[in-house]
């Protein structure tokens, strides 16, 4: 793919302007439609619509990344959701490390923090939760691993690239506290967030495919729903240790499939 003519200026600045609106249109279409009263399921499905339009065709617009002019199919391939068939192993990873973090989860959640597992919570007419959840995972891999990560590695190693994506990924987290969490509950969220962000970053740079951090961050989103009860401390505590054991599971994980490195991509100035 052609470098981005452009200065590491340039690409700081991108990357603060995409984060502020990821921010935005993160919150601001389901606030706006309920403060007109409209809810669920209308208000997922709306919220779904914006998504697409603002990360598929507003963001490349504006842009205009990654050669300077408006080009959708570029743009897709540029964040890593390409045309072409998928590799099956990597698919299969993105399963394996979906059910790895919910199976450790749940195990954790179910023995020791008072929850139960009930399919109900996500089958009709309850379905609409899982529209919610996926919207969020899916443009948040597209808003954080597919953009801002694809940005960063323009101008940093990979390292260097993925836990600064990890810790942006992580901090959006402390939104919840202006939605009604405490600042604990905020904070732990935070901390798991950022070491998924790990585990996703490394999954979309490995696999230079965004599909296998859709699968997982998927996985974990819809199963997660079907969990209820709980303690004081709601899914925060068995969340953030399960994370912990999906992050020292991933990283052997990926390498027993023995994925190639991506070539690190240039830039001129």
């Amino acid at each position: 793919m052609k470098a981005m003519a452009v200065s590491k200026s340039k690409i700081k600045w991108l990357v603060g302007l995409i984060l502020v609106l990821y921010i935005l249109i993160l919150l601001g279409p389901q606030m706006l439609l309920a403060a007109i009263g409209i809810k669920d399921p209308l208000l997922s499905l709306i919220d779904l619509a914006i998504q697409v339009i603002f990360w598929l065709a507003f963001i490349p617009l504006i842009t205009k990344i990654p050669e300077g002019s408006f080009s959708i199919g570029k743009y897709l391939r540029f964040i890593r959701i390409s045309a072409q068939k998928p590799a099956p192993k990597n698919l299969l990873l993105g399963v394996l490390i979906g059910v790895i973090s919910i199976s450790c989860f749940g195990l954790l959640s179910i023995a020791f923090f008072d929850y139960s597992f009930d399919l109900k919570l996500i089958l009709p007419p309850q379905s609409w939760r899982l529209l919610w959840a996926n919207t969020g995972a899916i443009f948040e891999e597209i808003a954080i691993r597919g953009v801002i990560l694809s940005l960063l590695l323009l101008i940093y190693e990979d390292k260097k690239a993925l836990v600064i994506s990890a810790v942006i990924f992580g901090l959006g987290h402390y939104l919840t506290f202006f939605l009604g969490d405490t600042l604990l509950e905020s904070s732990i969220r935070v901390i798991y967030a950022i070491l998924l962000g790990l585990v996703f970053g490394s999954l979309a740079i490995k696999t230079n495919s965004l599909y296998p951090s859709m699968i997982a961050h998927i996985l974990i989103n819809s199963l997660s729903s079907s969990f209820a009860g709980g303690s004081a401390m709601g899914a925060d505590i068995p969340f953030l240790i399960s994370t912990i054991l999906t992050l020292m599971i991933s990283y052997p994980l990926i390498n027993f499939f023995n994925l190639q490195k991506k070539p690190a991509a240039a830039l001129t100035s």
